[in-house]
């Protein structure tokens, strides 16, 4: 790390590094049909405060209804 008289100074590189871990990145996938994030959680919001929150813990098909993945497969034209 580069020094500047007596103190440390970043690099663009160590600056960007240290941005992206105080922005933490949820990954939850958005469901454009919905508008919804594909995540549920049981009785507690979560850190992201995305997705639904149930009150009771969920069957299987439950919780692929409330996680929005309750979709069949689409058809689309090749773009080869």
């Amino acid at each position: 790390m580069p020094r500047r008289g007596n103190t440390l100074r970043k690099t663009g590189i160590e600056e960007c590094i240290i941005k992206k871990l105080e922005i933490m990145a949820h990954n939850l996938n958005f469901n454009e049909r919905t508008g919804k994030y594909s995540f549920f959680s049981v009785k507690e919001t979560p850190w992201h405060n995305l997705g639904q929150v149930v009150s009771e813990h969920p069957t299987s098909a439950e919780a692929i209804r409330h996680a929005g993945l309750d979709y069949g497969p689409s058809i689309s034209r090749d773009r080869g």
